[in-house]
């Protein structure tokens, strides 16, 4: 949603999405938190016709580790004639600031502050499909894992559960949209329970 905003918006009409950048856990080669694949993840930045920037930490990373990795990466960004760092955090922490600025970028969060309950609902209705790829077994059960993230899926959310997950509850893959150039073929496969998260696997179609 936050690239979404920065290609439609007008108030963002100077900017150019020239690159994603993501983490990734070598000892998987999935998204770090996430649990998708790498190759499922070069065929979604393919569809949004935008190169990515894999980034890898160890299984094992502390989140200073991590932050420093990201803070390379931003360097390098930079390095090569990025202006300004984005991301989608609705509740963007001091710790994210701190990185893009010690990279010497300009922060951008269209998504800052926004009500989680009506922005999940405008992600629907704008035509993204998401899938839940991850979910914290503490706080939901299994049932929710591998869902399609519509209406149904906000209906059943326990109270206190976060709308968009932004308190970790659950992790999505968005899978097509308005900004894609067409739908990632992929599909949803066996589903996991590791170290109190259910993942649900994404392969190739």
């Amino acid at each position: 949603m936050a690239l979404y905003e920065i290609l439609s918006k007008e108030r963002y009409r100077t900017f150019r999405a020239c690159s994603l950048v993501t983490t990734l856990t070598q000892d998987y080669d999935r998204i770090t938190g996430h649990g998708v694949h790498s190759t499922i993840l070069d065929r979604q930045a393919a569809c949004l016709g935008i190169s990515v920037r894999k980034n890898y930490i160890t299984r094992t990373s502390t989140m200073s580790e991590y932050e420093q990795v990201i803070e390379s990466a931003l360097r390098e960004e930079k390095s090569s004639g990025a202006m300004v760092a984005s991301s989608g955090d609705v509740f963007v922490d001091k710790g994210r600031m701190a990185s893009v600025r010690a990279a010497g970028l300009r922060g951008c969060f269209p998504l800052h502050g926004r009500d989680t309950a009506t922005h999940v609902r405008e992600i629907i209705d704008s035509g993204f499909k998401a899938w839940v790829v991850c979910v914290n077994a503490a706080v939901l059960d299994q049932s929710f894992i591998g869902c399609e993230v519509d209406r149904n899926l906000l209906n059943r959310l326990p109270a206190g559960v976060d709308p968009c997950g932004e308190y970790g509850e659950y992790h999505t893959f968005v899978v097509d949209g308005p900004i894609f150039r067409g739908a990632v073929r992929c599909k949803r496969g066996q589903i996991v329970l590791r170290e109190g998260f259910y993942f649900c696997d994404v392969t190739l179609d």
